[in-house]
Protein backbone atom coordinates (compact mmCIF):
# COMPACT_ATOMS: atom_id res chain seq x y z
CA UNK A 1 0.00 0.00 0.00
CA UNK A 2 1.09 3.23 -0.89
CA UNK A 3 0.66 5.35 2.76
CA UNK A 4 3.01 8.29 4.46
CA UNK A 5 2.41 8.91 7.97
CA UNK A 6 3.53 12.61 9.43
CA UNK A 7 3.05 14.03 13.52
CA UNK A 8 1.53 17.25 13.63
CA UNK A 9 3.17 20.11 15.92
CA UNK A 10 -0.08 22.56 16.00
CA UNK A 11 1.25 24.88 13.08
CA UNK A 12 1.57 23.01 9.74
CA UNK A 13 -1.97 22.49 7.89
CA UNK A 14 -0.77 20.87 4.42
CA UNK A 15 0.97 17.61 4.46
CA UNK A 16 2.31 16.30 0.78
CA UNK A 17 2.23 12.83 -0.82
CA UNK A 18 3.72 11.71 -3.84
CA UNK A 19 2.01 8.62 -5.02
CA UNK A 20 -0.27 8.70 -8.13
CA UNK A 21 -3.63 8.10 -7.77
CA UNK A 22 -6.99 8.81 -9.76
CA UNK A 23 -9.74 10.29 -7.54
CA UNK A 24 -10.02 12.22 -4.23
CA UNK A 25 -12.11 9.07 -3.66
CA UNK A 26 -8.56 6.76 -3.57
CA UNK A 27 -7.03 8.71 -0.70
CA UNK A 28 -7.96 7.87 2.97
CA UNK A 29 -7.00 10.21 5.32
CA UNK A 30 -6.80 9.32 9.37
CA UNK A 31 -5.94 11.22 12.30
CA UNK A 32 -4.97 8.71 15.32
CA UNK A 33 -5.94 5.73 13.24
CA UNK A 34 -9.60 6.89 13.11
CA UNK A 35 -10.80 8.46 9.80
CA UNK A 36 -9.84 12.41 9.74
CA UNK A 37 -12.13 15.03 9.10
CA UNK A 38 -11.93 19.15 8.27
CA UNK A 39 -9.50 18.65 5.65
CA UNK A 40 -9.41 18.97 1.37
CA UNK A 41 -7.40 16.84 -0.95
CA UNK A 42 -5.31 19.21 -3.59
CA UNK A 43 -3.87 17.05 -6.64
CA UNK A 44 -1.07 16.99 -8.53
CA UNK A 45 -2.43 17.67 -12.41
CA UNK A 46 -0.34 15.40 -14.35
CA UNK A 47 -1.89 16.38 -17.47
CA UNK A 48 -4.95 16.15 -19.09
CA UNK A 49 -3.81 13.09 -21.24
CA UNK A 50 -2.37 11.67 -18.77
CA UNK A 51 -2.85 7.73 -17.75
CA UNK A 52 -2.80 8.57 -13.94
CA UNK A 53 -4.67 11.62 -13.73
CA UNK A 54 -2.88 12.72 -10.58
CA UNK A 55 1.11 12.57 -9.44
CA UNK A 56 0.64 13.27 -6.06
CA UNK A 57 -0.34 15.86 -4.12
CA UNK A 58 -0.97 17.59 -0.45
CA UNK A 59 -3.91 17.09 2.52
CA UNK A 60 -4.71 20.87 3.59
CA UNK A 61 -6.22 20.57 6.84
CA UNK A 62 -9.16 23.55 8.36
CA UNK A 63 -7.05 23.48 11.92
CA UNK A 64 -3.94 22.48 12.27
CA UNK A 65 -2.97 18.98 13.96
CA UNK A 66 -1.01 19.04 17.37
CA UNK A 67 2.40 17.71 18.10
CA UNK A 68 -0.25 14.63 19.40
CA UNK A 69 -1.38 13.65 16.48
CA UNK A 70 -0.52 10.80 14.24
CA UNK A 71 -1.62 11.57 10.72
CA UNK A 72 -1.51 8.87 7.96
CA UNK A 73 -2.53 9.42 4.22
CA UNK A 74 -2.82 6.17 2.44
CA UNK A 75 -3.74 5.00 -1.13
CA UNK A 76 -7.00 2.64 -1.39
CA UNK A 77 -8.19 1.86 -4.46
CA UNK A 78 -11.06 -0.38 -5.09
CA UNK A 79 -10.85 -3.76 -7.51
CA UNK A 80 -13.44 -2.46 -10.16
CA UNK A 81 -13.03 -1.85 -13.83
CA UNK A 82 -12.58 1.45 -14.99
CA UNK A 83 -13.16 1.21 -18.40
CA UNK A 84 -16.30 -0.49 -19.41
CA UNK A 85 -15.56 -1.10 -23.75
CA UNK A 86 -19.20 -1.13 -25.94
CA UNK A 87 -19.38 -3.14 -29.46
CA UNK A 88 -19.87 -0.20 -31.54
CA UNK A 89 -17.59 2.25 -29.09
CA UNK A 90 -14.28 3.32 -30.59
CA UNK A 91 -11.21 1.84 -28.39
CA UNK A 92 -8.29 4.29 -28.10
CA UNK A 93 -4.98 3.72 -27.02
CA UNK A 94 -5.46 6.87 -24.17
CA UNK A 95 -8.61 4.19 -22.78
CA UNK A 96 -6.56 1.37 -22.79
CA UNK A 97 -3.50 2.32 -21.19
CA UNK A 98 -5.90 4.23 -18.29
CA UNK A 99 -7.05 0.64 -17.81
CA UNK A 100 -4.15 -1.26 -17.76
CA UNK A 101 -2.34 1.29 -15.64
CA UNK A 102 -5.10 0.99 -12.81
CA UNK A 103 -5.15 -2.50 -12.56
CA UNK A 104 -1.34 -1.99 -12.67
CA UNK A 105 -1.70 0.20 -9.61
CA UNK A 106 -3.56 -1.84 -8.04
CA UNK A 107 -1.67 -5.20 -8.23
CA UNK A 108 1.19 -3.21 -6.96
CA UNK A 109 -0.42 -2.27 -3.21
CA UNK A 110 -1.33 -6.04 -3.47
CA UNK A 111 2.16 -6.85 -4.06
CA UNK A 112 3.08 -4.33 -0.92
CA UNK A 113 0.66 -6.02 1.24
CA UNK A 114 2.35 -9.48 0.48
CA UNK A 115 5.90 -8.08 0.74
CA UNK A 116 4.92 -6.78 4.14
CA UNK A 117 3.14 -10.69 5.11
CA UNK A 118 6.15 -12.41 3.85
CA UNK A 119 9.22 -10.21 6.02
CA UNK A 120 7.17 -11.23 8.72
CA UNK A 121 6.48 -14.50 8.08
CA UNK A 122 10.20 -14.74 7.45
CA UNK A 123 11.46 -13.24 9.91
CA UNK A 124 9.10 -15.30 12.73
CA UNK A 125 10.27 -18.84 11.01
CA UNK A 126 13.71 -17.50 10.87
CA UNK A 127 14.22 -16.28 14.85
CA UNK A 128 11.91 -17.34 16.71
CA UNK A 129 10.61 -20.19 19.25
CA UNK A 130 6.88 -21.71 19.03
CA UNK A 131 5.57 -19.43 21.76
CA UNK A 132 6.07 -16.63 19.32
CA UNK A 133 5.25 -18.36 16.28
CA UNK A 134 1.83 -18.57 17.84
CA UNK A 135 1.98 -15.23 18.70
CA UNK A 136 2.71 -13.25 15.90
CA UNK A 137 0.59 -15.47 13.68
CA UNK A 138 -2.00 -14.24 15.64
CA UNK A 139 -0.90 -10.50 15.73
CA UNK A 140 -0.53 -10.79 11.50
CA UNK A 141 -3.61 -12.19 11.04
CA UNK A 142 -5.55 -9.24 13.09
CA UNK A 143 -3.40 -6.42 10.95
CA UNK A 144 -4.81 -7.99 7.81
CA UNK A 145 -8.32 -8.27 9.31
CA UNK A 146 -8.15 -4.94 10.62
CA UNK A 147 -7.19 -3.45 7.19
CA UNK A 148 -10.43 -4.72 5.42
CA UNK A 149 -13.70 -2.81 7.24
CA UNK A 150 -16.31 -4.04 4.92
CA UNK A 151 -14.94 -8.13 5.70
CA UNK A 152 -15.01 -7.49 9.58
CA UNK A 153 -18.87 -6.46 9.05
CA UNK A 154 -19.70 -9.25 7.46
CA UNK A 155 -18.09 -11.47 9.88
CA UNK A 156 -19.29 -9.74 12.73
CA UNK A 157 -22.74 -11.02 11.66
CA UNK A 158 -21.94 -14.56 12.74
CA UNK A 159 -20.03 -14.11 15.85
CA UNK A 160 -21.01 -12.81 19.30
CA UNK A 161 -20.18 -12.87 22.70
CA UNK A 162 -16.46 -12.16 22.37
CA UNK A 163 -13.62 -9.71 22.41
CA UNK A 164 -12.72 -8.39 19.50
CA UNK A 165 -9.18 -6.47 21.04
CA UNK A 166 -6.95 -6.86 23.95
CA UNK A 167 -4.52 -4.47 23.90
CA UNK A 168 -0.40 -5.75 23.83
CA UNK A 169 0.57 -3.08 26.11
CA UNK A 170 2.91 -5.11 27.90
CA UNK A 171 6.19 -7.17 26.82
CA UNK A 172 8.69 -9.43 28.34
CA UNK A 173 11.29 -11.54 27.17
CA UNK A 174 13.05 -14.52 29.10
CA UNK A 175 16.41 -15.73 28.24
CA UNK A 176 18.37 -17.57 30.15
CA UNK A 177 16.74 -16.91 33.44
CA UNK A 178 16.57 -13.20 33.24
CA UNK A 179 13.03 -11.57 32.52
CA UNK A 180 13.02 -7.94 30.90
CA UNK A 181 10.07 -5.90 31.19
CA UNK A 182 10.49 -4.49 27.12
CA UNK A 183 11.09 -0.53 26.37
CA UNK A 184 7.86 0.83 25.30
CA UNK A 185 5.48 -0.92 27.49
CA UNK A 186 2.64 1.00 28.70
CA UNK A 187 1.47 0.00 32.62
CA UNK A 188 -1.03 1.42 34.98
CA UNK A 189 0.11 2.93 38.76
CA UNK A 190 -3.44 3.24 40.90
CA UNK A 191 -2.41 6.60 42.53
CA UNK A 192 -5.68 7.83 44.11
CA UNK A 193 -9.30 7.32 44.61
CA UNK A 194 -10.36 7.48 40.40
CA UNK A 195 -7.03 7.98 39.28
CA UNK A 196 -4.71 5.19 37.19
CA UNK A 197 -1.31 6.99 35.96
CA UNK A 198 0.30 5.35 32.75
CA UNK A 199 3.47 4.71 32.53
CA UNK A 200 5.71 4.35 29.59
CA UNK A 201 8.52 2.37 30.01
CA UNK A 202 11.52 3.79 28.71
CA UNK A 203 14.31 1.49 28.70
CA UNK A 204 14.55 -2.44 28.97
CA UNK A 205 14.15 -3.26 32.93
CA UNK A 206 15.41 -6.65 33.83
CA UNK A 207 14.55 -9.27 37.01
CA UNK A 208 16.26 -12.22 38.23
CA UNK A 209 14.67 -14.86 40.58
CA UNK A 210 16.34 -18.32 42.19
CA UNK A 211 14.08 -19.91 44.38
CA UNK A 212 10.91 -21.98 43.40
CA UNK A 213 6.93 -20.73 43.45
CA UNK A 214 4.79 -18.97 41.39
CA UNK A 215 5.62 -15.16 41.29
CA UNK A 216 4.27 -12.09 40.54
CA UNK A 217 5.65 -9.24 38.27
CA UNK A 218 5.02 -5.92 39.12
CA UNK A 219 7.01 -2.38 38.34
CA UNK A 220 7.98 0.07 41.11
CA UNK A 221 7.34 3.82 39.82
CA UNK A 222 9.81 5.43 41.59
CA UNK A 223 12.71 3.03 41.87
CA UNK A 224 12.08 2.39 37.94
CA UNK A 225 12.80 -1.41 38.57
CA UNK A 226 10.52 -4.59 38.06
CA UNK A 227 10.27 -6.95 40.92
CA UNK A 228 8.97 -10.56 41.65
CA UNK A 229 7.73 -11.90 44.40
CA UNK A 230 5.53 -15.09 45.50
CA UNK A 231 1.98 -14.98 44.64
CA UNK A 232 1.40 -16.01 48.81
CA UNK A 233 2.41 -12.38 49.51
CA UNK A 234 -0.11 -10.31 47.42
CA UNK A 235 -2.89 -9.19 49.12
CA UNK A 236 -6.43 -6.45 47.93
CA UNK A 237 -9.14 -5.01 49.70
CA UNK A 238 -9.77 -2.44 52.50
CA UNK A 239 -7.98 -4.28 55.15
CA UNK A 240 -4.21 -3.58 55.96
CA UNK A 241 -2.39 -7.22 55.91
CA UNK A 242 0.02 -7.83 58.45
CA UNK A 243 0.43 -11.96 57.75
CA UNK A 244 4.32 -11.25 56.91
CA UNK A 245 7.07 -9.27 56.72
CA UNK A 246 7.16 -8.57 52.56
CA UNK A 247 3.60 -8.11 51.14
CA UNK A 248 2.32 -6.22 48.10
CA UNK A 249 -1.33 -4.82 48.92
CA UNK A 250 -4.06 -3.14 46.58
CA UNK A 251 -5.38 -0.39 48.88
CA UNK A 252 -8.75 -0.92 47.23
CA UNK A 253 -9.79 1.88 49.98
CA UNK A 254 -7.71 4.16 48.56
CA UNK A 255 -6.97 2.68 44.92
CA UNK A 256 -3.43 2.66 45.61
CA UNK A 257 -0.66 -0.46 45.45
CA UNK A 258 1.81 -0.93 48.45
CA UNK A 259 4.76 -2.94 49.63
CA UNK A 260 5.74 -3.64 53.21
CA UNK A 261 9.22 -5.04 54.16
CA UNK A 262 8.12 -4.64 58.39
CA UNK A 263 5.03 -6.03 58.04
CA UNK A 264 2.73 -3.22 57.56
CA UNK A 265 4.63 -0.56 59.88
CA UNK A 266 5.36 1.17 57.15
CA UNK A 267 3.87 1.15 53.43
CA UNK A 268 5.45 1.94 49.99
CA UNK A 269 2.97 3.46 47.03
CA UNK A 270 3.85 4.26 43.40
CA UNK A 271 3.57 0.51 42.79
CA UNK A 272 1.70 -0.70 39.38
CA UNK A 273 -0.98 -3.42 39.24
CA UNK A 274 0.85 -6.57 38.46
CA UNK A 275 2.32 -7.49 34.99
CA UNK A 276 2.40 -10.99 34.61
CA UNK A 277 2.72 -14.56 36.00
CA UNK A 278 6.02 -16.16 36.48
CA UNK A 279 7.31 -19.75 37.35
CA UNK A 280 10.95 -20.36 39.27
CA UNK A 281 11.97 -23.43 39.66
CA UNK A 282 15.36 -23.15 42.09
CA UNK A 283 17.99 -21.47 40.07
CA UNK A 284 15.96 -18.82 37.95
CA UNK A 285 12.71 -17.86 36.29
CA UNK A 286 12.35 -20.82 34.25
CA UNK A 287 8.52 -19.92 32.42
CA UNK A 288 6.38 -16.47 31.79
CA UNK A 289 2.98 -17.95 32.49
CA UNK A 290 0.99 -15.29 31.66
CA UNK A 291 0.78 -11.54 30.74
CA UNK A 292 -1.98 -9.31 31.75
CA UNK A 293 -2.43 -7.75 28.94
CA UNK A 294 -6.27 -6.47 29.04
CA UNK A 295 -6.56 -8.64 31.97
CA UNK A 296 -5.45 -9.38 35.62
CA UNK A 297 -5.59 -9.91 39.17
CA UNK A 298 -4.16 -9.45 42.41
CA UNK A 299 -5.46 -11.52 45.22
CA UNK A 300 -9.26 -11.19 45.24
CA UNK A 301 -9.46 -8.43 42.99
CA UNK A 302 -10.10 -8.43 39.09
CA UNK A 303 -9.11 -5.63 36.88
CA UNK A 304 -9.64 -4.65 33.21
CA UNK A 305 -7.32 -2.43 31.43
CA UNK A 306 -8.50 -0.03 28.61
CA UNK A 307 -9.00 -0.88 25.15
CA UNK A 308 -10.56 -4.03 25.57
CA UNK A 309 -13.56 -4.36 23.25
CA UNK A 310 -16.07 -6.90 22.49
CA UNK A 311 -19.28 -7.95 21.02
CA UNK A 312 -22.75 -8.14 23.02
CA UNK A 313 -25.73 -10.66 22.61
CA UNK A 314 -28.15 -8.44 21.10
CA UNK A 315 -30.87 -10.69 19.48
CA UNK A 316 -30.71 -11.95 15.44
CA UNK A 317 -30.80 -9.96 12.26
CA UNK A 318 -33.94 -10.38 10.27
CA UNK A 319 -31.98 -12.92 7.91
CA UNK A 320 -30.95 -14.82 10.97
CA UNK A 321 -27.39 -14.03 11.25
CA UNK A 322 -25.93 -12.96 14.84
CA UNK A 323 -26.85 -9.21 15.87
CA UNK A 324 -24.47 -7.62 18.82
CA UNK A 325 -23.61 -4.29 20.39
CA UNK A 326 -20.35 -3.67 20.47
CA UNK A 327 -18.31 -2.10 23.76
CA UNK A 328 -15.20 -0.49 24.31
CA UNK A 329 -13.12 -0.34 27.87
CA UNK A 330 -12.40 3.20 27.50
CA UNK A 331 -11.17 3.08 31.67
CA UNK A 332 -9.58 0.63 34.14
CA UNK A 333 -12.43 -1.47 35.71
CA UNK A 334 -11.51 -3.86 38.61
CA UNK A 335 -13.87 -5.81 41.36
CA UNK A 336 -13.70 -7.11 44.27
CA UNK A 337 -14.75 -10.96 44.13
CA UNK A 338 -16.57 -12.38 47.25
CA UNK A 339 -17.80 -16.23 45.30
CA UNK A 340 -16.70 -17.67 42.65
CA UNK A 341 -16.25 -21.44 41.74
CA UNK A 342 -14.31 -22.96 39.09
CA UNK A 343 -14.59 -21.72 35.60
CA UNK A 344 -17.55 -19.22 37.06
CA UNK A 345 -18.42 -16.63 34.03
CA UNK A 346 -16.22 -13.42 33.50
CA UNK A 347 -18.98 -10.68 32.42
CA UNK A 348 -18.19 -7.59 30.47
CA UNK A 349 -19.77 -4.17 29.21
CA UNK A 350 -17.98 -1.33 28.62
CA UNK A 351 -18.05 0.37 32.29
CA UNK A 352 -18.72 -2.70 34.34
CA UNK A 353 -16.96 -5.97 35.05
CA UNK A 354 -18.47 -9.12 37.08
CA UNK A 355 -18.23 -12.73 37.52
CA UNK A 356 -21.37 -14.24 37.74
CA UNK A 357 -23.93 -17.18 36.96
CA UNK A 358 -24.60 -16.38 33.34
CA UNK A 359 -25.53 -18.87 30.45
CA UNK A 360 -25.96 -18.02 26.71
CA UNK A 361 -29.35 -18.93 24.54
CA UNK A 362 -28.19 -19.65 20.69
CA UNK A 363 -31.60 -19.79 19.40
CA UNK A 364 -32.41 -16.15 20.69
CA UNK A 365 -29.23 -14.84 20.96
CA UNK A 366 -29.26 -13.26 24.58
CA UNK A 367 -27.37 -13.99 27.46
CA UNK A 368 -29.26 -14.52 30.53
CA UNK A 369 -27.71 -11.01 32.29
CA UNK A 370 -27.98 -9.23 28.56
CA UNK A 371 -26.36 -6.35 29.14
CA UNK A 372 -23.05 -7.80 29.53
CA UNK A 373 -21.10 -10.44 27.28
CA UNK A 374 -19.41 -13.47 28.31
CA UNK A 375 -15.44 -12.90 27.94
CA UNK A 376 -14.28 -15.82 30.20
CA UNK A 377 -14.00 -17.79 33.30
CA UNK A 378 -12.59 -17.07 36.56
CA UNK A 379 -11.67 -19.79 39.42
CA UNK A 380 -10.95 -18.78 43.04
CA UNK A 381 -9.96 -20.76 46.16
CA UNK A 382 -10.68 -19.73 49.49
CA UNK A 383 -11.81 -16.25 48.18
CA UNK A 384 -8.53 -15.70 46.25
CA UNK A 385 -8.43 -15.66 42.09
CA UNK A 386 -6.26 -18.79 41.16
CA UNK A 387 -6.88 -19.02 37.62
CA UNK A 388 -8.09 -16.05 35.18
CA UNK A 389 -9.02 -17.48 31.30
CA UNK A 390 -10.56 -14.67 29.08
CA UNK A 391 -10.94 -15.54 25.69
CA UNK A 392 -8.61 -14.99 23.12
CA UNK A 393 -9.46 -11.86 21.03
CA UNK A 394 -11.12 -12.23 17.54
CA UNK A 395 -9.48 -12.17 14.39
CA UNK A 396 -10.90 -12.92 11.38
CA UNK A 397 -12.72 -16.50 12.55
CA UNK A 398 -14.15 -16.87 16.29
CA UNK A 399 -15.33 -20.28 18.02
CA UNK A 400 -17.70 -17.81 19.60
CA UNK A 401 -19.40 -19.39 22.82
CA UNK A 402 -17.48 -22.79 22.91
CA UNK A 403 -13.92 -21.22 23.90
CA UNK A 404 -14.92 -19.70 26.95
CA UNK A 405 -12.65 -21.66 29.05
CA UNK A 406 -9.91 -21.86 26.83
CA UNK A 407 -6.37 -21.61 29.08
CA UNK A 408 -4.03 -19.19 28.04
CA UNK A 409 -2.12 -19.87 24.69
CA UNK A 410 0.59 -18.81 25.32
CA UNK A 411 1.47 -21.05 28.05
CA UNK A 412 1.59 -25.03 26.41
CA UNK A 413 -0.78 -27.83 28.43
CA UNK A 414 0.59 -31.45 28.77
CA UNK A 415 -2.23 -33.49 27.81
CA UNK A 416 -2.12 -38.06 28.30
CA UNK A 417 -2.31 -40.43 25.31
CA UNK A 418 -6.15 -40.38 24.11
CA UNK A 419 -6.34 -36.54 24.97
CA UNK A 420 -9.67 -34.99 22.53
CA UNK A 421 -8.89 -31.13 21.76
CA UNK A 422 -11.34 -28.99 23.60
CA UNK A 423 -10.24 -25.96 21.45
CA UNK A 424 -8.16 -25.54 18.13
CA UNK A 425 -4.61 -26.16 19.32
CA UNK A 426 -1.06 -25.86 17.57
CA UNK A 427 -0.02 -30.00 18.96
CA UNK A 428 4.08 -30.43 20.02
CA UNK A 429 4.70 -34.26 20.56
CA UNK A 430 7.90 -34.99 21.99
CA UNK A 431 10.26 -38.15 21.98
CA UNK A 432 11.08 -39.45 25.60
CA UNK A 433 15.16 -40.87 25.12
CA UNK A 434 15.63 -44.53 25.25
CA UNK A 435 18.97 -44.09 26.81
CA UNK A 436 20.48 -45.64 22.95
CA UNK A 437 23.08 -42.73 21.76
CA UNK A 438 22.86 -43.90 18.38
CA UNK A 439 18.64 -43.38 18.35
CA UNK A 440 19.50 -39.89 18.67
CA UNK A 441 20.69 -39.55 14.91
CA UNK A 442 19.08 -42.37 13.40
CA UNK A 443 15.88 -41.91 10.88
CA UNK A 444 12.47 -42.90 11.87
CA UNK A 445 11.77 -45.95 10.04
CA UNK A 446 7.71 -45.00 9.89
CA UNK A 447 5.60 -43.31 8.38
CA UNK A 448 3.46 -41.48 10.62
CA UNK A 449 -0.07 -40.49 10.70
CA UNK A 450 -1.22 -36.49 11.20
CA UNK A 451 -1.77 -37.31 15.11
CA UNK A 452 -0.35 -40.66 16.12
CA UNK A 453 3.01 -40.14 17.23
CA UNK A 454 5.23 -43.47 17.98
CA UNK A 455 8.38 -43.93 19.44
CA UNK A 456 8.65 -47.20 20.57
CA UNK A 457 11.81 -48.04 18.30
CA UNK A 458 13.86 -44.97 17.55
CA UNK A 459 14.41 -41.50 18.95
CA UNK A 460 12.27 -39.03 16.83
CA UNK A 461 13.09 -35.29 16.17
CA UNK A 462 9.90 -33.86 17.46
CA UNK A 463 6.13 -33.60 15.81
CA UNK A 464 4.35 -30.54 15.50
CA UNK A 465 0.52 -30.17 13.65
CA UNK A 466 -2.50 -28.47 13.82
CA UNK A 467 -5.63 -30.17 15.77
CA UNK A 468 -9.08 -28.75 15.42
CA UNK A 469 -11.71 -28.85 18.29
CA UNK A 470 -12.70 -33.06 19.23
CA UNK A 471 -9.60 -34.45 17.36
CA UNK A 472 -8.03 -37.60 19.27
CA UNK A 473 -3.91 -37.32 20.34
CA UNK A 474 -2.54 -40.60 20.27
CA UNK A 475 1.39 -41.16 20.79
CA UNK A 476 3.48 -43.85 22.69
CA UNK A 477 6.84 -43.06 24.55
CA UNK A 478 6.83 -39.43 24.41
CA UNK A 479 5.51 -36.18 26.00
CA UNK A 480 2.58 -34.29 24.03
CA UNK A 481 2.16 -30.09 24.89
CA UNK A 482 -0.89 -28.32 23.01
CA UNK A 483 -1.02 -24.90 22.26
CA UNK A 484 -4.35 -23.19 21.96
CA UNK A 485 -4.82 -20.88 18.65
CA UNK A 486 -6.26 -17.25 18.48
CA UNK A 487 -8.15 -16.77 15.39
CA UNK A 488 -8.44 -20.03 14.56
Amino acid sequence: MQKVSYMGNGLTTEFTFNFPYFENTNIVVTKNGTTATGYSIVGTSAGSNADIPYTGGKVVFEIAPTSLDNITIARSLPLVRVVDYQPTAKITPMLLNQDANYLMEVLKDMQDKMDTFYAKYEDIVNKDDIQNVLSKISYISQQLSNDNIMMKDDFYSHITNCLTQIPQNIHFELNDGTLTLKAGSKIYVPNGVGIFDTVTIANDITATRTDSQKCMVWYSRYENIIRVFPISLFYSGDTEPSQYSYMFWYDTFNNKCKITNNSGTTWGEGMSFPLALVSTDGTQISAIDQVFNGFGYIAQTLFVLPGVKGLIPNGRNTDGTLKSTSFCVDSVLTTLLTTATANSPLLLKSNAVQVLDCSYNEATNYNSNPAYAIVGAVTTSSSLITSLRPKVNFQLLDRNDKLTTMPDYTAGVSVSTGYVTEYPCFVHVRPIWNGNVSDLTSPFSQSLAKNTYDNSTKFENSVCFICDIGETISFTNATCYVYPLKGV
